[in-house]
């Protein structure tokens, strides 16, 4: 679901270079190598997820950095996600495939205007969610529908 959703946002990305924020345990960042990015980063705040992004989808194409986005330079060189604390930014820690996963939560507000304020001009945005085939095959995902999954925001270079 997710990988059309995404390539959807993205478009072609054939050799353009991209990061991935939050990249988690690495699915995005090895989707878009094998998309045909000319390169990616993936950078992340849990090194245990970083390992397992490195162990499970390592690409040549693919680096895997342990940073925040604000450490992140120009070139780009979850068990629960309760939405709870909202407004509270800063560090939380979860169990997500694998206990003690450190995790950097903004506000969408926060999130949008860091990518505005590092000179980057905002395309699109969206928030997707399991539709109803998606749903037919994992009946368990029902409560994804009840808050927003992920969001995607594509942008470029202003």
């Amino acid at each position: 679901m997710l990988h059309g959703v995404f390539a959807e946002l993205m478009g072609d990305i054939s050799g353009r270079r991209v990061l991935d924020r939050g990249c988690g345990g690495g699915q995005l960042a090895f989707f878009l190598a094998e998309a045909g990015a000319a390169g990616v980063v993936g950078i992340g705040a849990s090194e245990r997820m970083l390992e397992v992004a490195r162990a499970e989808r390592s690409h040549p194409r693919v680096i895997y950095r342990r940073a925040t986005m604000e450490e992140a330079d120009p070139d780009g060189t979850r068990v629960a996600w309760a939405l709870d604390r909202y407004a509270e930014e800063g560090a939380r820690e979860h169990r997500w495939f694998v206990p003690g996963v450190r995790r950097f939560h903004g506000t969408i507000a926060t999130l949008i205007n860091r990518l505005v304020d590092a000179g980057l001009a905002i395309e699109r945005v969206l928030e997707p969610a399991p539709g109803e085939v998606w749903l037919r095959e994992r009946p368990q995902d029902t409560d994804e529908r009840r808050r927003p999954m992920f969001l995607l925001v594509r942008s470029r270079k202003a």
